[in-house]
């Protein structure tokens, strides 16, 4: 009941405040020049029609100001977590008004509507310059109507995002007055013209028309530019917006945006012509009335479009939900044609590509696949190798060549035809994910031993995982990206020595922005072993962190020598550029030249020919 009162008390709010805007626009750029233009060929110069706008826009502004009331009284609401009756309190209330940037926002607001409010009045009692206090008026509504990007889907992003989103967002909205907002007072012009005026009335409504077709034009225009702008930053993808909530009303918004386009170009094309050019009065009184009957349509299409774009404020934005594929094929573009696809098709683990998760599903992975599979995924386990009549395939190979949807839908799922069960009712979907995350490493590892030097080639992601050093708060890799060249170095007692050396040119890594992680391969070292070290490079990770990437640490020539001491380079895009194993040096110099390299290689992937042929 919350969320529908909270969707539709944003709809009328977006509504007014359009209404709001949309009708003082109308006035100073269309109605008031052809008024000024028009003499004496109006009534009292038109005050009559400069009255009503005033009263119209008063009117719009209490409805707003009520609306935004019950808004903010919902939200304190949500954000207590009380319920309605509970948080309509003066202590709830007062907290959420001084201790929160949506208060802080809506104090603003509130100033700028009590501006607004004052001037309306005094051009109703004819106190102020007309002309001015209307365009002062104009001015306050725009920021009433921006100023909701302040608290919409764009204060989640971060830095120059954030800005670039809440830009076009507050584009869009205006834009979207300018056409929206304008057409009521549009077909009230068009009815009050023909009654009021009479025949000299056609003329100046005929020129109306023209300037308001040319607003039209450019608030569609940049309706357009900015949508596509904000599905950016909310929707993202194809499989986001055929497959979420948020898609499926986004959708429906176009769908009737659309509607009101069509509408809107066949009054420019065929219908605002005939006002200007017809050879009869009653021709014309004709076209008119057409005009006003699609205007008063789009504006109800104009309804739907506000509650639906109440429902997209309440609703999670495509880009951060699950994208559940509702149709039978995709497109492959590798393949250049149509394959089959799965609701879980366009899924992603949620946990991320992490070191633990990859710990739980090599454990899964042992109980569940190494039968069949073996246990590094080459499909030579003993299950198979004794009355299977259709070989597995090497996953490791198979990995890269399908999205891990398809690789949750078969574990779940089973593949007809071969002899792949379904493990949906045994594992939990989460567990199946960690599954996939193994497989993920089990497909790297196996890239990363057919790669020579991988500085240049590799595009391999670095697991994701927490640490702690220095006794400081636990960060994360990914939190690193972006920022710095990081070594993972996980020791043992007898690579100690390492890091002494590495020590003596911390000062030189540190200008070179290479971050130093040394991490216990096993157990934690001795801190007499670790004198010497610095520090802040000494982490505290999982136990599993070393598990999962001592799989990057193994190789196919010396798979007895996996478990020794081993090093990684991982570049500011957070992927594996560099590995030493199993004793190798890791010099200061060789990493001054591996962070060069990188640096100079920025987002390159690896060409086609360095990834392995695809085997079933």
């Amino acid at each position: 009941m919350m969320e529908v009162l909270a969707i539709a008390i944003r709809a009328v709010h977006f509504a007014a405040l359009m209404a709001l805007a949309g009708e003082l626009a109308f006035f100073l750029a269309v109605a008031g020049p052809v008024a000024r233009m028009a003499g004496d060929a109006l009534p009292d110069g038109g005050g009559a029609f400069r009255l009503r706008v005033i009263r119209v826009a008063l009117a719009w502004l209490l409805i707003a100001t009520v609306s935004g009331a019950i808004w903010f009284v919902a939200q304190a609401a949500a954000m207590s977590g009380l319920p309605l009756a509970r948080a309509v309190n003066g202590e709830t209330l007062q907290a959420v008004l001084a201790q929160t940037f949506f208060g802080h926002v809506w104090l603003a607001r509130c100033a700028v509507a009590a501006a607004m409010l004052v001037l309306l009045l005094a051009l109703e009692c004819r106190m102020v310059a007309r002309r001015a206090a209307l365009v002062a008026c104009a001015l306050l509504a725009a920021g009433l109507l921006a100023s909701l990007v302040l608290v919409g889907h764009a204060t989640a992003e971060k830095g120059t995002a954030r800005l670039l989103h809440q830009c076009a967002d507050a584009m869009h909205l205006l834009a979207a007055a300018m056409w929206l907002g304008t057409l009521v007072p549009l077909a009230v012009l068009l009815v009050w013209a023909r009654r009021k005026v009479g025949a000299p009335g056609v003329d100046l409504t005929a020129g109306a028309l023209r300037r308001f077709s040319l607003l039209a034009m450019i608030s569609v225009g940049a309706i357009l530019a900015t949508g596509i702008a904000n599905s950016w930053y909310t929707v993202g993808s194809v499989p986001a917006l055929l497959g979420t909530q948020y898609g499926h009303l986004l959708l429906a918004k176009l769908g009737l945006v659309a509607a009101m386009i069509a509408l809107a170009a066949f009054n420019r094309v065929r219908l605002t012509p005939r006002t200007a050019h017809a050879n009869t009065v009653v021709r014309r009184k004709r076209a008119f009335n057409a005009l006003s009957r699609n205007a008063r349509a789009e504006a109800l299409l104009g309804v739907g479009v506000l509650a639906l774009a109440g429902s997209l404020g309440a609703a999670v934005p495509a880009l951060h939900a699950r994208a559940v594929w509702p149709l039978p094929f995709t497109f492959d573009w590798n393949a250049k044609a149509f394959v089959a696809a799965y609701p879980t098709t366009y899924l992603a683990p949620p946990t991320g590509y992490t070191a633990e998760s990859i710990a739980r599903g090599n454990d899964l992975y042992a109980q569940h696949c190494a039968g069949c599979h073996g246990s590094t995924g080459q499909g030579d386990g003993p299950v198979a190798a004794h009355g299977s009549d259709i070989a597995p395939p090497d996953l490791r190979t198979h990995f890269h060549f399908h999205r891990q949807g398809d690789l949750l839908w078969w574990i779940e799922h089973g593949i007809a035809g071969t002899g792949m069960p379904a493990f949906g009712a045994r594992i939990s979907r989460a567990q199946t994910w960690d599954i996939v995350n193994a497989l993920h490493a089990k497909a790297d590892a196996l890239l990363v031993d057919s790669l020579g030097d991988w500085a240049v080639a590799s595009a391999i992601t670095a697991p994701d995982f927490t640490f702690q050093v220095a006794g400081l708060a636990e960060e994360r890799i990914s939190e690193l990206h972006g920022r710095n060249d990081v070594l993972l170095f996980f020791y043992t007692p007898e690579s100690i020595g390492q890091l002494r050396a590495l020590t003596a040119c911390s000062s030189a890594l540190e200008r070179a922005k290479l971050r130093v992680i040394a991490l216990p391969l096993h157990a934690a070292a001795d801190a007499n072993m670790l004198r010497g070290i610095e520090p802040h490079w000494l982490g505290h990770p999982a136990p599993a962190v070393a598990a999962a990437y001592a799989a990057f640490g193994m190789t196919l020539q010396q798979p007895s020598q996996a478990g020794g001491s081993m090093a990684f380079l991982v570049d500011p895009q957070g992927r594996l550029r560099a590995r030493w194993t199993h004793g190798e040096e890791v010099s200061c110099a060789h990493l001054f030249d591996m962070a060069q390299e990188t640096s100079r290689l920025g987002n390159v992937r690896p060409p086609a020919a360095m990834r392995m042929a695809h085997a079933h």
